[in-house]
């Protein structure tokens, strides 16, 4: 699989996992077991994907928990295989009998696969009655198991990148192509969006989900070899907080009826009420749906298209510091506040970041939960060897998480110093980026400690002022080493990071315990109803796809 196909599978497994999101969760009941596993869709001949069985089992812990599979109507079409370093099983005739592996709690991931028959005939359908036991209670589901015939759907076209300003709507524009010896019976397109620049159609076979995005159903026949094209664009409305200048990507796949159904992809909300949206070029007679279908090479079903922000509507983001006095000993609190001027709306995933420089002679004690301390390297790497937890008092330098932040709103983090040293205007630095920023001349702010008449400097990196170098890329500076034991270490200066990218220093001491402000970043979409691979990989290729693609256009 070439990387540029790999993308566009994650992508489009990522479009039917945002669109579930939101509906697709059911509410667990304390004292319930809920089982979740999806249909599965084989070819003959052929294994199914890896598939997942997962039981949300009762709070507090469970025991005797088992599981139990009827195979007395999947047996005659096809065989089952499963992994064994979670789950020890036994068969008895057609009962799978399984208990989780020794050391295993709760109810672990139960993965298998089924192989159909080479000379099973598409179109026949069988269910396997599932059972789960965990504490004397039991759960049922049924997993339906279909036979499909194997076509293969493509783009017919790249997908066109477009572009408007606020307040504008825009189309997107999308063929597919059978490249199947077999005629396709009805297909369905979905595409993902973001809240800045939703679907605003109101075709009646196209319906919006509350996740984002929407999804529209043809009933066409799709003949081989046959390309067809939508009959109009799918319109999308920028809104009219849209920033310009940013770029971002979303994605468009199409899908058979039987994928769409089984990957979990749903109806939506209600469609709308105007007219049908078409595919041109279909052949004059409809067929009513026979065998059921299923497209296993979905690498070239879809693909992103970048959508960039145009016009005159930037944003000014301003940082605010705050001044504190006391003694020696004394524990003081600042607050470094980001606000936002607008007019246009800001977004983290824009790379909009607050990075906060604490005054060297004091040590920072209680520091937010959700700010990270920067020692060498981007604080933001999960995989930094150097990287410490979140909160850990006694850094020099925090990055801490932004959110969506509308014109006139603002987002604060205080923090509580131990007072070391008394220095007159003892300095630190609030300092807040965001590419293209209209001002950038606001983007930096003093805390003052022990403030004198005349007030503090203003100039970087001078005398103890903390500061550091830029960073470079799409990362943070370098930001600076703990000192040793509970006092601050001798942390060099420098020079905070310019507008786009933050800056960094060389720290003080780490050691101490603090409380922290709630979570502030964008809340992380729940994914559910998907289903073992298709979750995971599906929404992680999506994000990261997202994070790579995003940017802001000069």
């Amino acid at each position: 699989m070439t990387k540029h196909f790999a993308r566009r599978w994650l992508g489009g497994l990522g479009v039917v996992a945002a669109l579930v999101a939101a509906s697709a969760t059911p509410g667990f009941a304390e004292d319930a077991i809920e089982i979740s596993a999806r249909d599965v869709v084989v070819v003959p001949g052929q294994k199914s994907g890896p598939e997942f069985l997962e039981a949300q089992l009762p709070e507090g812990g469970s025991t005797g928990v088992s599981l139990d599979l009827d195979l007395s109507k999947v047996a005659p079409l096809a065989t089952i295989e499963w992994r064994s370093y979670y789950w020890s099983c036994e068969r008895d005739e057609a009962i799978l009998h399984c208990v989780p592996a020794e050391g295993r709690t709760g109810f672990p991931y139960f993965v298998y696969e089924l192989t159909v028959k080479p000379d099973t005939v598409p179109g026949q359908q069988a269910e396997m009655p599932v059972k789960v036991t965990a504490d004397g209670a039991t759960a049922v589901h049924t997993v339906r198991v279909t036979v499909a015939e194997q076509v293969d759907l493509r783009l017919a076209e790249p997908l066109a990148d477009v572009s408007g300003p606020p307040g504008s709507t825009i189309g997107v524009r999308s063929a597919v192509q059978n490249v199947s010896p077999s005629t396709v019976h009805g297909v369905v397109l979905a595409m993902g969006d973001e809240p800045v620049a939703p679907y605003a159609g109101n075709f009646s076979n196209c319906a919006k989900h509350d996740g984002g995005g929407m999804v529209c159903r043809f009933g066409t026949d799709l003949e081989p070899g046959r390309s067809y094209r939508l009959s109009e664009a799918l319109p999308l409305r920028v809104s009219d907080t849209a920033r310009t200048g940013v770029e971002y990507p979303s994605y468009l796949s199409w899908y058979t009826e039987l994928d769409w159904k089984t990957k979990g992809g749903g109806d939506g909300s209600e469609p709308g009420s105007g007219k049908e949206l078409r595919l041109v070029e279909v052949t004059a007679a409809q067929q009513a749906a026979g065998t059921p279908q299923t497209d296993l090479d979905s690498y070239g079903n879809g693909d992103y298209f970048q959508v960039r922000i145009t016009g005159d509507n930037p944003a000014d983001v301003v940082a605010i510091g705050s001044s504190a006095s006391g003694k020696q000993n004394d524990r003081v609190t600042v607050t470094a506040t980001a606000k936002n001027l607008g007019p246009a709306s800001v977004d983290p995933a824009y790379r909009f970041w607050m990075q906060i420089f604490i005054p060297q002679g004091t040590w920072a004690e209680t520091v937010p939960q959700d700010c990270t301390p920067s020692p060498q390297g981007p604080p933001s790497d999960p995989e930094n060897p150097t990287r410490p937890p979140d909160g850990t008092p006694g850094y020099e330098s925090y990055m801490c998480p932004t959110r969506v932040l509308a014109a006139g709103q603002s987002l604060s983090y205080s923090f509580t110093l131990r007072i070391d040293r008394v220095v007159p205007d003892d300095l630190g630095d609030v300092l807040v980026g965001l590419p293209g920023d209209a001002d950038q001349s606001n983007n930096k702010a003093k805390i003052v400690i022990n403030p004198t008449d005349d007030g503090g400097t203003d100039g970087p990196g001078d005398g103890d002022n903390p500061g550091g170098t830029p960073g470079d890329g799409d990362g943070p500076g370098d930001g600076g080493t703990p000192g040793d034991g509970g006092t601050p270490g001798d942390g060099d200066g420098g020079t905070p990071g310019d507008g786009n990218q933050p800056g960094s220093g060389n720290g003080g001491g780490a050691g101490g315990d603090g409380d922290g402000l709630p979570v502030t970043g964008s809340p992380a979409t729940l994914i559910a109803g998907v289903g073992g691979l298709l979750l995971v990989a599906g929404a992680a290729g999506y994000l990261v796809a997202r994070r790579r693609r995003t940017r802001f256009v000069a």
